[in-house]
């Protein structure tokens, strides 16, 4: 992984990228530092909260203050996932 060997068996051919997310200087894939893009990656992620809040308005003019998720098992996964690493940045209290 720290060589940027494709050892990702899920999706093979494709890099585990979890090491690029550290502060390393570089990480070389097919001759390409991916450390860079990770980086940016990871940015927007952090940003797309507030981005989507301030793009975005309901039905009725109004701000997005609610999202409902309907899942169960693997399907909701994700999105309980997403709702614990984002609660602590709502407005909501």
């Amino acid at each position: 992984m720290f060589n940027g060997e494709k050892i990702n068996i899920r999706e093979p051919g494709r890099l585990a990228c979890r090491v690029a997310r550290a502060e390393r200087a570089s990480i070389f894939v097919d001759g390409k530092n991916v450390v860079p893009e990770v980086h940016e990656c990871s940015t927007r992620w952090l940003n797309f909260p507030t981005a989507f809040a301030a793009a975005h308005e309901g039905p009725y003019g109004k701000r997005i203050k609610n999202v409902i998720n309907v899942g169960i098992g693997g399907s909701d996964l994700g999105p309980v996932m997403a709702y614990e690493a984002l609660k602590h940045y709502s407005d909501a209290r």
